[in-house]
Protein backbone atom coordinates (compact mmCIF):
# COMPACT_ATOMS: atom_id res chain seq x y z
CA UNK A 1 0.00 0.00 0.00
CA UNK A 2 1.44 3.68 -1.18
CA UNK A 3 2.25 5.62 1.99
CA UNK A 4 3.12 8.75 1.09
CA UNK A 5 4.27 11.16 3.67
CA UNK A 6 4.48 15.03 4.15
CA UNK A 7 7.69 16.30 5.79
CA UNK A 8 10.73 14.98 6.67
CA UNK A 9 11.41 16.40 10.18
CA UNK A 10 11.63 14.05 13.15
CA UNK A 11 8.68 12.80 13.43
CA UNK A 12 8.98 11.73 9.83
CA UNK A 13 12.08 9.86 10.39
CA UNK A 14 11.32 8.28 12.66
CA UNK A 15 8.01 7.24 11.27
CA UNK A 16 10.03 5.80 8.09
CA UNK A 17 12.52 3.71 10.80
CA UNK A 18 9.52 2.15 12.35
CA UNK A 19 7.64 1.38 9.07
CA UNK A 20 10.56 -0.30 7.21
CA UNK A 21 11.24 -2.09 10.57
CA UNK A 22 7.72 -3.45 10.63
CA UNK A 23 8.34 -4.63 6.58
CA UNK A 24 6.27 -1.43 5.08
CA UNK A 25 6.82 -0.57 1.77
CA UNK A 26 6.44 1.45 -0.90
CA UNK A 27 7.20 4.68 1.06
CA UNK A 28 7.55 8.16 -0.28
CA UNK A 29 8.52 11.12 2.13
CA UNK A 30 8.40 14.32 0.54
CA UNK A 31 10.69 17.54 2.68
CA UNK A 32 11.47 21.05 1.50
CA UNK A 33 14.67 21.04 2.96
CA UNK A 34 17.13 19.87 1.19
CA UNK A 35 18.36 17.14 3.72
CA UNK A 36 17.62 13.84 5.54
CA UNK A 37 15.78 13.46 8.50
CA UNK A 38 18.19 15.36 10.84
CA UNK A 39 18.06 15.69 14.77
CA UNK A 40 17.13 19.64 15.00
CA UNK A 41 18.35 19.42 19.02
CA UNK A 42 22.02 19.13 17.91
CA UNK A 43 21.61 22.92 15.85
CA UNK A 44 23.55 25.19 18.45
CA UNK A 45 26.43 22.65 17.53
CA UNK A 46 26.12 22.96 14.41
CA UNK A 47 25.85 26.65 14.84
CA UNK A 48 29.06 27.01 17.07
CA UNK A 49 31.02 24.45 15.05
CA UNK A 50 31.12 21.32 17.38
CA UNK A 51 29.11 19.46 15.32
CA UNK A 52 29.29 18.38 11.33
CA UNK A 53 25.46 19.28 9.48
CA UNK A 54 25.98 15.09 8.78
CA UNK A 55 26.77 14.32 12.71
CA UNK A 56 22.57 15.46 12.63
CA UNK A 57 21.34 12.82 10.49
CA UNK A 58 19.03 10.21 11.55
CA UNK A 59 19.68 7.83 8.80
CA UNK A 60 22.16 7.79 6.05
CA UNK A 61 21.40 8.40 2.40
CA UNK A 62 22.25 4.48 1.85
CA UNK A 63 19.87 3.29 4.07
CA UNK A 64 17.53 5.12 2.76
CA UNK A 65 18.57 3.24 -0.98
CA UNK A 66 18.67 0.05 0.82
CA UNK A 67 15.48 0.08 2.28
CA UNK A 68 13.28 0.85 -0.73
CA UNK A 69 12.53 4.05 0.34
CA UNK A 70 12.01 7.46 -2.11
CA UNK A 71 12.99 10.20 -0.53
CA UNK A 72 12.44 13.77 -2.03
CA UNK A 73 13.88 16.21 -0.79
CA UNK A 74 14.11 20.06 -1.61
CA UNK A 75 10.24 19.79 -2.82
CA UNK A 76 7.48 21.61 -1.22
CA UNK A 77 3.79 20.44 -1.01
CA UNK A 78 1.36 22.92 -1.85
CA UNK A 79 -1.69 21.69 -2.35
CA UNK A 80 -3.85 18.43 -1.07
CA UNK A 81 -6.71 16.88 -2.94
CA UNK A 82 -8.18 14.34 -0.47
CA UNK A 83 -11.11 13.52 -2.82
CA UNK A 84 -8.35 12.53 -5.60
CA UNK A 85 -6.28 11.24 -2.93
CA UNK A 86 -3.25 13.41 -4.69
CA UNK A 87 -0.49 15.77 -3.32
CA UNK A 88 0.50 18.33 -5.92
CA UNK A 89 4.37 20.20 -5.69
CA UNK A 90 5.64 23.34 -6.14
CA UNK A 91 7.09 21.94 -9.28
CA UNK A 92 3.72 21.00 -10.03
CA UNK A 93 3.95 17.59 -9.85
CA UNK A 94 1.38 14.80 -8.79
CA UNK A 95 2.00 12.13 -6.43
CA UNK A 96 -1.38 10.04 -5.46
CA UNK A 97 -1.38 7.88 -2.45
CA UNK A 98 -3.40 5.48 -0.58
CA UNK A 99 -2.08 6.93 2.90
CA UNK A 100 -0.88 10.07 3.52
CA UNK A 101 0.97 11.33 6.87
CA UNK A 102 1.14 14.77 7.44
CA UNK A 103 4.21 15.16 9.79
CA UNK A 104 4.79 19.19 8.58
CA UNK A 105 6.04 20.33 11.78
CA UNK A 106 6.41 23.90 12.69
CA UNK A 107 7.33 27.32 11.48
CA UNK A 108 9.78 29.55 13.61
CA UNK A 109 7.10 32.23 14.94
CA UNK A 110 8.11 36.12 14.63
CA UNK A 111 6.75 38.62 16.04
CA UNK A 112 4.99 41.79 14.38
CA UNK A 113 7.81 44.41 15.11
CA UNK A 114 8.19 47.49 13.09
CA UNK A 115 11.21 47.54 10.82
CA UNK A 116 11.69 43.75 10.46
CA UNK A 117 10.69 43.43 6.60
CA UNK A 118 11.96 45.51 3.81
CA UNK A 119 9.54 47.09 1.31
CA UNK A 120 9.47 43.83 -0.43
CA UNK A 121 8.46 42.16 1.97
CA UNK A 122 11.50 39.83 2.67
CA UNK A 123 13.21 40.11 6.19
CA UNK A 124 15.79 42.75 5.85
CA UNK A 125 19.28 41.73 5.57
CA UNK A 126 21.10 40.62 8.43
CA UNK A 127 18.04 39.27 10.49
CA UNK A 128 17.57 35.22 10.79
CA UNK A 129 15.02 32.94 12.23
CA UNK A 130 17.09 29.82 14.42
CA UNK A 131 14.89 26.61 13.20
CA UNK A 132 16.97 24.84 10.34
CA UNK A 133 20.51 23.61 8.47
CA UNK A 134 19.96 26.62 6.52
CA UNK A 135 19.20 28.92 9.40
CA UNK A 136 22.38 27.91 11.07
CA UNK A 137 24.66 28.06 7.98
CA UNK A 138 23.22 31.82 7.09
CA UNK A 139 24.03 33.10 10.63
CA UNK A 140 26.98 31.52 10.68
CA UNK A 141 28.43 33.00 7.15
CA UNK A 142 26.76 36.44 9.21
CA UNK A 143 28.13 36.02 12.02
CA UNK A 144 32.00 36.85 12.76
CA UNK A 145 34.75 37.54 16.00
CA UNK A 146 33.29 41.27 17.15
CA UNK A 147 30.24 41.35 15.30
CA UNK A 148 27.31 42.30 17.45
CA UNK A 149 24.45 40.00 18.01
CA UNK A 150 20.79 39.84 19.44
CA UNK A 151 19.23 37.33 20.30
CA UNK A 152 15.20 37.74 20.34
CA UNK A 153 14.01 35.01 23.21
CA UNK A 154 15.65 33.61 26.20
CA UNK A 155 14.10 30.23 26.01
CA UNK A 156 16.09 26.94 24.75
CA UNK A 157 16.29 27.84 21.30
CA UNK A 158 17.51 31.36 22.22
CA UNK A 159 19.91 30.17 24.83
CA UNK A 160 20.71 27.65 22.02
CA UNK A 161 21.28 30.26 19.96
CA UNK A 162 23.55 32.76 22.05
CA UNK A 163 25.79 30.32 22.84
CA UNK A 164 26.80 29.35 19.16
CA UNK A 165 26.87 32.58 18.48
CA UNK A 166 29.61 33.28 21.21
CA UNK A 167 31.86 30.62 20.32
CA UNK A 168 31.73 32.36 16.84
CA UNK A 169 33.27 35.33 18.86
CA UNK A 170 30.24 37.61 18.44
CA UNK A 171 29.27 39.92 21.37
CA UNK A 172 26.02 38.39 22.07
CA UNK A 173 22.68 40.03 24.03
CA UNK A 174 19.77 38.18 24.53
CA UNK A 175 16.42 40.09 24.75
CA UNK A 176 13.58 38.27 26.71
CA UNK A 177 10.39 39.23 27.81
CA UNK A 178 9.93 37.22 30.98
CA UNK A 179 11.31 37.82 34.35
CA UNK A 180 13.81 35.44 34.30
CA UNK A 181 15.29 33.36 30.97
CA UNK A 182 13.21 29.74 30.35
CA UNK A 183 10.34 29.99 32.28
CA UNK A 184 8.56 27.46 31.37
CA UNK A 185 11.60 25.55 32.74
CA UNK A 186 13.01 26.97 34.94
CA UNK A 187 12.18 28.41 38.79
CA UNK A 188 13.73 32.00 39.57
CA UNK A 189 16.88 30.94 41.47
CA UNK A 190 18.18 28.23 39.02
CA UNK A 191 17.00 30.94 36.07
CA UNK A 192 19.19 33.68 37.80
CA UNK A 193 22.35 31.01 38.40
CA UNK A 194 22.39 30.57 34.71
CA UNK A 195 22.12 34.21 34.07
CA UNK A 196 25.16 34.45 36.05
CA UNK A 197 26.30 31.67 33.78
CA UNK A 198 26.02 33.48 30.66
CA UNK A 199 27.53 36.72 32.28
CA UNK A 200 30.57 34.82 32.41
CA UNK A 201 30.78 33.94 28.81
CA UNK A 202 30.50 37.16 27.78
CA UNK A 203 26.70 37.18 26.84
CA UNK A 204 24.94 39.93 28.85
CA UNK A 205 20.91 39.50 29.13
CA UNK A 206 17.96 41.68 29.26
CA UNK A 207 14.69 40.84 31.31
CA UNK A 208 11.19 41.93 31.48
CA UNK A 209 11.60 44.28 28.43
CA UNK A 210 10.77 43.54 24.92
CA UNK A 211 11.71 44.42 21.74
CA UNK A 212 9.13 46.81 19.95
CA UNK A 213 11.55 47.72 16.70
CA UNK A 214 14.56 47.22 14.55
CA UNK A 215 16.36 49.72 13.22
CA UNK A 216 18.32 49.89 9.89
CA UNK A 217 20.72 51.44 8.15
CA UNK A 218 21.13 53.65 4.70
CA UNK A 219 21.95 50.16 3.21
CA UNK A 220 18.53 48.58 4.29
CA UNK A 221 21.02 46.18 6.62
CA UNK A 222 19.31 45.97 10.63
CA UNK A 223 21.54 48.44 12.87
CA UNK A 224 19.88 48.12 16.02
CA UNK A 225 16.86 46.66 18.43
CA UNK A 226 14.57 49.20 20.38
CA UNK A 227 13.49 47.85 23.64
CA UNK A 228 10.22 48.75 25.27
CA UNK A 229 12.09 50.31 27.98
CA UNK A 230 13.44 53.18 25.02
CA UNK A 231 16.80 51.52 24.86
CA UNK A 232 18.63 50.73 21.90
CA UNK A 233 20.94 47.79 21.65
CA UNK A 234 23.32 48.17 18.48
CA UNK A 235 23.76 44.92 16.12
CA UNK A 236 25.28 43.70 13.12
CA UNK A 237 22.63 40.73 13.29
CA UNK A 238 19.65 39.58 15.31
CA UNK A 239 18.01 35.95 15.43
CA UNK A 240 14.41 35.24 16.23
CA UNK A 241 14.11 32.41 18.81
CA UNK A 242 10.46 33.14 19.66
CA UNK A 243 8.85 29.69 19.68
CA UNK A 244 6.78 28.02 16.91
CA UNK A 245 3.73 27.70 15.36
CA UNK A 246 2.37 24.03 14.05
CA UNK A 247 2.68 24.33 10.34
CA UNK A 248 -1.23 23.37 8.90
CA UNK A 249 -1.34 25.44 5.86
CA UNK A 250 -1.53 22.34 3.94
CA UNK A 251 -4.49 20.87 6.00
CA UNK A 252 -6.45 23.90 6.35
CA UNK A 253 -7.26 24.48 2.86
CA UNK A 254 -8.26 21.32 2.43
CA UNK A 255 -11.13 21.15 4.43
CA UNK A 256 -8.92 19.19 6.95
CA UNK A 257 -10.25 19.89 10.82
CA UNK A 258 -7.61 22.22 12.39
CA UNK A 259 -7.83 24.21 15.76
CA UNK A 260 -3.94 25.30 16.93
CA UNK A 261 -2.86 22.04 14.90
CA UNK A 262 -4.18 19.39 12.49
CA UNK A 263 -6.95 17.79 14.47
CA UNK A 264 -6.46 14.17 15.38
CA UNK A 265 -7.87 11.31 17.14
CA UNK A 266 -6.55 8.44 19.30
CA UNK A 267 -5.04 6.48 16.20
CA UNK A 268 -3.60 10.01 14.81
CA UNK A 269 -6.25 9.99 11.88
CA UNK A 270 -7.52 13.27 10.94
CA UNK A 271 -10.65 14.33 9.98
CA UNK A 272 -10.01 13.34 6.33
CA UNK A 273 -10.44 9.40 5.06
CA UNK A 274 -6.61 7.86 5.19
CA UNK A 275 -4.78 10.74 6.26
CA UNK A 276 -2.93 11.04 9.51
CA UNK A 277 -0.90 13.82 11.32
CA UNK A 278 2.08 13.39 14.09
CA UNK A 279 4.46 16.03 15.62
CA UNK A 280 4.30 19.41 15.93
CA UNK A 281 1.32 19.70 13.38
CA UNK A 282 -0.60 17.27 15.52
CA UNK A 283 -3.36 18.63 17.69
CA UNK A 284 -3.52 15.32 20.19
CA UNK A 285 -6.03 15.29 23.07
CA UNK A 286 -6.56 18.97 22.76
CA UNK A 287 -2.72 20.24 22.81
CA UNK A 288 0.12 20.17 20.36
CA UNK A 289 3.88 19.83 21.63
CA UNK A 290 6.98 21.10 20.52
CA UNK A 291 8.86 18.03 22.46
CA UNK A 292 10.88 15.62 21.04
CA UNK A 293 10.16 12.98 22.57
CA UNK A 294 6.56 13.40 22.02
CA UNK A 295 7.03 13.18 17.98
CA UNK A 296 8.86 10.54 18.10
CA UNK A 297 5.98 9.22 20.44
CA UNK A 298 3.06 9.87 17.80
CA UNK A 299 5.68 8.22 15.11
CA UNK A 300 6.06 4.91 17.04
CA UNK A 301 2.54 4.75 17.84
CA UNK A 302 1.19 5.15 14.47
CA UNK A 303 3.94 2.96 12.60
CA UNK A 304 1.92 0.20 15.17
CA UNK A 305 -1.83 1.91 13.98
CA UNK A 306 -0.57 1.32 9.82
CA UNK A 307 0.41 -2.37 10.54
CA UNK A 308 -2.48 -3.43 12.04
CA UNK A 309 -2.08 -3.07 15.71
CA UNK A 310 -4.38 -2.07 18.46
CA UNK A 311 -4.92 1.43 19.23
CA UNK A 312 -2.66 2.31 22.04
CA UNK A 313 -2.74 5.35 24.63
CA UNK A 314 0.13 7.47 24.16
CA UNK A 315 0.92 9.27 27.09
CA UNK A 316 1.62 12.38 28.17
CA UNK A 317 5.85 12.55 27.94
CA UNK A 318 7.37 13.62 30.72
CA UNK A 319 8.89 17.30 30.40
CA UNK A 320 12.43 17.47 30.34
CA UNK A 321 14.74 19.88 29.28
CA UNK A 322 18.67 19.25 29.13
CA UNK A 323 20.83 22.85 27.77
CA UNK A 324 23.96 21.15 26.61
CA UNK A 325 26.32 24.01 25.13
CA UNK A 326 29.63 24.81 25.47
CA UNK A 327 30.11 25.96 29.33
CA UNK A 328 26.67 25.83 30.51
CA UNK A 329 24.67 22.77 31.16
CA UNK A 330 21.19 22.37 32.87
CA UNK A 331 18.28 19.41 33.38
CA UNK A 332 15.19 20.15 34.12
CA UNK A 333 12.29 18.41 35.03
CA UNK A 334 8.32 18.12 35.96
CA UNK A 335 7.47 21.36 38.64
CA UNK A 336 10.41 23.04 39.26
CA UNK A 337 8.10 25.99 40.68
CA UNK A 338 6.68 24.29 43.54
CA UNK A 339 6.85 25.28 46.94
CA UNK A 340 6.89 23.64 50.16
CA UNK A 341 3.50 22.50 51.93
CA UNK A 342 2.21 19.73 54.04
CA UNK A 343 2.68 17.11 50.98
CA UNK A 344 5.32 18.98 49.57
CA UNK A 345 9.27 18.43 50.69
CA UNK A 346 11.17 21.62 48.36
CA UNK A 347 15.30 20.69 48.86
CA UNK A 348 17.16 23.75 47.36
CA UNK A 349 20.99 24.11 47.44
CA UNK A 350 22.92 27.09 45.69
CA UNK A 351 26.29 27.59 45.28
CA UNK A 352 26.96 31.20 43.78
CA UNK A 353 30.86 31.06 43.45
CA UNK A 354 30.56 27.67 41.60
CA UNK A 355 27.78 28.72 39.77
CA UNK A 356 25.58 25.40 40.50
CA UNK A 357 22.22 25.53 41.11
CA UNK A 358 20.13 22.15 42.83
CA UNK A 359 16.88 21.50 43.51
CA UNK A 360 13.84 18.48 44.11
CA UNK A 361 10.37 18.82 44.84
CA UNK A 362 9.12 15.86 46.25
CA UNK A 363 5.22 15.32 46.86
CA UNK A 364 3.89 12.21 48.61
CA UNK A 365 6.99 10.79 48.39
CA UNK A 366 7.12 11.04 44.35
CA UNK A 367 9.49 12.90 42.87
CA UNK A 368 7.68 15.74 40.68
CA UNK A 369 10.31 17.93 39.76
CA UNK A 370 13.85 18.30 39.61
CA UNK A 371 15.92 21.24 38.12
CA UNK A 372 20.41 20.90 38.16
CA UNK A 373 22.39 24.12 36.39
CA UNK A 374 26.07 24.01 35.93
CA UNK A 375 26.86 20.47 37.50
CA UNK A 376 24.35 17.96 35.86
CA UNK A 377 26.29 14.48 37.64
CA UNK A 378 23.12 13.57 38.55
CA UNK A 379 20.29 14.25 35.64
CA UNK A 380 20.31 10.05 34.95
CA UNK A 381 19.02 9.45 38.98
CA UNK A 382 17.01 11.81 38.94
CA UNK A 383 15.41 11.31 35.34
CA UNK A 384 15.16 7.84 36.49
CA UNK A 385 13.15 8.44 39.51
CA UNK A 386 11.01 11.56 37.84
CA UNK A 387 10.04 8.81 35.03
CA UNK A 388 9.55 5.54 36.66
CA UNK A 389 8.09 6.61 40.28
CA UNK A 390 11.09 4.68 41.84
CA UNK A 391 11.55 4.47 45.44
CA UNK A 392 13.70 7.40 46.70
CA UNK A 393 16.16 7.70 49.55
CA UNK A 394 14.72 8.92 53.16
CA UNK A 395 18.02 11.61 52.94
CA UNK A 396 16.71 13.71 50.22
CA UNK A 397 19.88 15.33 49.84
CA UNK A 398 21.00 11.95 48.34
CA UNK A 399 19.05 12.34 45.47
CA UNK A 400 20.98 15.70 44.47
CA UNK A 401 24.86 13.87 44.00
CA UNK A 402 26.01 11.42 42.43
CA UNK A 403 28.32 8.22 44.08
CA UNK A 404 31.65 7.82 42.35
CA UNK A 405 30.03 4.99 40.45
CA UNK A 406 27.57 7.83 38.90
CA UNK A 407 24.56 6.43 41.15
CA UNK A 408 22.15 8.19 43.47
CA UNK A 409 24.18 6.81 46.71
Amino acid sequence: MRTLIIGNGMAAGRLVQELVARGVDDITVVGDEPHHAYNRLLLSGVLGGIHDPRDLEMRTPGWYRRNGVAVLRGQRATGLDVQRREVRLADRTLLRYERLVLATGSHPHLPSLRGIASDRGRMRPGIFAFRTLADCEQIAAAAAPGKRAVVIGGGLLGLEAARGLSLLGCQVEIVHQAPHLMEKQLDAGGAEMLRRTLDDLGITTYLDTRATALRSGPDDRVEAVCLANRYELDCDLVVFACGIRPATRLAQEAGIAVRHGIVVDDSFATSAPQVWAIGECAEYRGSVSGWAQSAIDHATALAGVLTGAAVGNVEQCPQITRLRAAGVELAAMGDTAAVADANTEVLCLANPVARTYRKTVVRDGQLIGALLVGDVSAAGELTRAFERGRPLPADRHELLFSSPEGRVA
